[in-house]
Order: structure tokens, then sequence, then C-alpha cells
């Protein structure tokens, strides 16, 4: 079955095989996209030891995002906190705020409830995957209880921000009931 395809048949109910942009990403030099495209599952070793992506120490990312400062932090999910930092263009090392590539740091929570797996899961896909549409892994930190990923930063936010801004219209929508409560209260008085 190509990626993409409905199932049908027991258990499938018409899900979709596949993710339009993993699809995108995962077209054959045929133009056709199928499961065999789809990375192979690999060991933890020959994930951590790919050429796709770099591997950071714990100190180096410490440096970028300027020792984890709050000022630095972008956000925070399941996964963990995001901080900004700065790597050199040409080595990959801690560079000067406002220098070099602007980089996000997801750090994985001890206690979260992903864990290493889903953080290797990460490394493994989208060190492999490259599309315009996908943020780029530039790399990883496994050092000791940590569990970093390093990506390319996106200065306007992510996809997620932009397609579920939940705070956004949770406020538009609580504004709204608040004047049309008030409308009614005003009416009932005349």
């Amino acid at each position: 079955m190509e990626v993409g395809q409905a199932r049908s048949g027991p258990g499938g109910g018409g899900r979709l095989a596949g993710h339009r942009c993993v699809h995108s990403a995962l077209r054959g030099k045929d133009g056709k996209c199928s499961i065999d495209s789809l990375p192979t599952p690999r060991s933890e070793a020959e994930i951590l030891s790919s050429a796709n992506v770099k591997s950071f120490s714990f100190n180096e990312l410490k440096n970028a995002t300027r020792n984890f400062r709050p000022d630095s932090l972008l956000g925070e999910g399941g996964f963990g906190y995001v901080f900004k930092g700065w790597i050199d263009e040409n080595t990959l090392t801690a560079a000067k705020p406002g220098s070099g590539i602007v980089i996000a740091v997801k750090k994985l929570k001890p206690e979260g409830f992903q864990g290493h797996k889903e953080w290797l899961t990460e490394v493994n896909y989208l060190g492999q995957l490259h599309h315009p549409n996908l943020v780029k892994l530039i790399g990883y930190c496994s050092e000791g209880d940590n569990r970093l990923l390093v990506y390319e930063f996106m200065p306007k936010g992510s996809l997620e921000n932009h397609l579920f801004r939940t705070q956004y219209l949770y406020d538009v929508g609580l504004n709204l009931a608040e004047v049309e409560f008030s409308q009614r209260g005003n009416d009932e008085d005349q």
C-alpha cells in the first residue's frame, strides 16, 4: 500500500496511512511514495552516530543558550522547554547572541511523560528527512540524563502556533461573551 492511501477492512476505518508533509518528503526517484521509502528502524547507536546530525555536548548547548536563562526561553510543551540559542555557522559551536545561526533547543523534562524513546524517534526520523516544509534538525545531546534536540530557529513561531492560537481565540471568545452578557443586561434594564 502507498503512504497516503486510505486503509479499509478491519481496523482501517478509512484512516490515512501517512501524513501529508511526510508523504511529500518520502517520494522516491519515480515520484511515488511508499512504505518502503520510510526510514528503517535502526539501533540507538546507529541513530546517534548518523552523519546527518551533530552530536552536541551539554556544555556546548548550555553556552549556546546562555545557561538556559529564563530570557532565552521560547516556550514549553509536553517534551520540555524550548530555548533560543546561537551557534557558529561553520563550526556549529556556541556563538555570541546576535551572531551566527539562531537555533531552538528543546530540553527534555526529566519527569516529562514523553521520554527517551520519543526523543530518539525524533532524532531518527527528523535526522533523515529533509524537506522545505519540515523544520531542520541540526543536532542532539545525549549526555547523562540530559536529552536535547537542536533545531533551526523559526522566527515567526511554529506552524502549530499559527494554526491553533488557542489563547488568542479563547481571549476573543471571552471578550465577545462579556460584550454579549453586558448588552443583554442593558436590554433588560430598559
